[in-house]
């Protein structure tokens, strides 16, 4: 798929770089820092009619269920021209990669001048929600709050509410980097733990501290087998005495007779009829186990 393409009205070029000198004075958190949950009135394309209030919590995955999203913020002016440029190609960026898990947003104040929020999104073919961030002082709170002093000006932030990118001015080619960027990390990290798949012990389940109390590569948010005081090799039925020590007996045998000719699985018993300790369930498993109920062991 093409990359989008953006055109920029060059007779107010120099002006918004200006303006992008000025503002590379301050950032309002530093990239990785946790963005603090916000709120807004959506004045079009509410995601929903009944309830048009925009959370940033709603796309919080770690309280929503699990359904990781990341954050793409244009901050407008409705009198700015590169921000009208930019719409379109903000359009475009949704359609691209919002399979991938993007949400795209507009946070705009200066209504009227010369575009209300509804006419911004009609005449750029818009169907991303706009948040108003209008008020008395010369940018809202939301602004504010992102110490937005340029435009235009973006932030996307990742799957983990951290703020992943902040640019101000034209920059294309950064913008599109950073949103894929967010989205391999959000592919790689589909459990929102923060740790990428091929190095999480419980790729689907969120384990941040990736604790494994028994210590066999299986994180505790995901292992249903204590290995390391219960299923021991050889008590395959997981049976424990008064002092909750592993007992190892006849019907632990029975067991691993029955899934001697079995597939390999991650079930408890299977794991724990690994009694050689050669990685698989086998004769020699059988014979050290015979060996080990017969001498009382």
């Amino acid at each position: 798929m093409t990359k989008p393409t953006l055109k920029f009205f060059t007779p107010f070029l120099l002006l918004t770089l200006l303006a992008f000198n000025q503002s590379l004075k301050a950032q309002p958190f530093d990239i990785g820092e946790v963005v603090p949950d916000f709120t807004g009135p959506i004045c079009t394309n509410p995601p929903n009619a009944l309830d048009p209030v925009f959370n940033l919590s709603d796309y919080n995955g770690q309280v929503n269920g699990g359904d990781y999203k990341f954050i793409f913020i244009d901050f407008i002016a409705t009198w700015c021209p590169p921000c009208q440029a930019a719409a379109p190609f903000t359009q475009e960026l949704l359609l691209q990669y919002g399979a991938d898990g993007l949400e795209v947003f507009a946070v705009g104040i200066d209504w009227n001048q010369p575009y209300s929020c509804l006419e911004w999104a009609e005449e750029f073919g818009l169907t991303y929600p706009i948040i108003d961030d209008e008020n008395e002082n010369p940018a809202g709170p939301i602004m504010e709050m992102f110490d937005i002093n340029a435009f235009p000006t973006i932030a996307v932030i990742n799957h983990r509410m951290e703020l992943h990118a902040y640019l101000v001015g034209p920059q294309e080619d950064a913008i599109v980097a950073a949103i894929e960027s967010a989205a391999e990390y959000l592919a790689n990290d589909p459990d929102g733990d923060g740790v990428i798949s091929e190095e999480d012990n419980c790729p689907d389940d969120y384990n941040e501290e990736q604790t494994d109390t028994d210590g066999d590569g299986i994180g505790d948010a995901c292992d249903n087998c204590d290995n390391a005081t219960v299923f021991v090799p050889g008590n395959l039925n997981g049976s424990v005495d008064e002092n909750y020590s592993p007992t190892i007996d006849i019907f632990d045998l029975m067991i691993l007779l029955e899934i001697y000719n079995d597939e390999p699985s991650e079930n408890c018993d299977y794991s724990a009829g690994d009694v050689y300790q050669d990685g698989f369930v086998n004769l020699a498993d059988i014979y050290v186990l015979i060996q080990n109920i017969m001498n009382g062991n």
